[in-house]
């Protein structure tokens, strides 16, 4: 595990307010405008099923974004004209 370094920067009240109502991204500037820093939204990696690939995810990702025309099995097979076997 990466060995994670944390620094603690206490601000005033009134600071501490305008940060907790602020959307997001927030811009840290100085007194002459000058850009410190910025916060912005991370969106958690989605935990995968035991078993699952990310590749295999992505694609299922890509089918929910980009539905397309699917057919079922039976479609095909009338479309190809193949017949069942009994």
């Amino acid at each position: 595990m990466e060995n994670l370094r944390m620094t603690l920067i206490t601000v005033n009240d009134d600071l501490a307010r305008q940060i907790a109502g602020a959307s997001l991204p927030i811009v840290f500037v100085d007194e002459n405008g000058h850009r410190l820093g910025q916060i912005t939204q991370v969106d958690p990696e989605p935990v995968l099923p035991p078993g699952m690939s990310p590749e295999y995810w992505a694609e299922i990702e890509h089918r929910m974004e980009n539905p397309g025309t699917y057919s079922t099995l039976h479609e095909i097979k009338e479309r190809l004209g193949w017949q069942d076997q009994q």
